[in-house]
């Protein structure tokens, strides 16, 4: 099991992945590094059909309003944490900003592989925790 692989296993929704779905989850990843304050979603994109996973740094999510550097982050995403889920399970646009807050490494993971594994029991729960 490679690098990607390894770090997605020790988080949920992945803790209860088949070696199988993570080796496809690790070869269909997308790993990208970003400075402080880049966006990384925001309120027009639609047709989001990704998550994205910090490997590294941290994310918040700030209403589209109040998007400023010093602005009160609604959420922040640290290591291991899953953000851009409800968009591309809901079809509709992220509706906030995500931006990082240090240099940051992210992992972007296709929709195709994660509604699946959202639709069992382990993903499940990781939903409603997330609500």
């Amino acid at each position: 099991m490679d690098d990607t692989a390894e770090f997605l296993r020790r988080f949920p929704p992945f803790q209860s992945a088949t070696p199988g779905e993570l080796a496809e989850l690790a070869s269909n990843a997308v790993r990208s590094e970003f400075a402080t304050g880049a966006t990384i979603l925001d309120v027009d994109m639609r047709d989001v059909d990704s998550v994205w996973v910090v490997c590294s740094g941290r994310v918040v999510i700030l209403h589209p309003e109040d998007s400023a550097l010093t602005a009160v982050p609604i959420d922040a995403i640290d290591v291991g944490g899953v953000f851009g889920f409800s968009a591309m399970l809901s079809g509709a646009a992220f509706g906030f900003v995500a931006r990082t807050t240090e240099p940051s490494s992210l992992i972007q993971l296709p929709g195709t592989l994660m509604r699946p594994l959202f639709s069992n029991p382990a993903g499940l729960k990781f939903l409603a925790d997330a609500v």
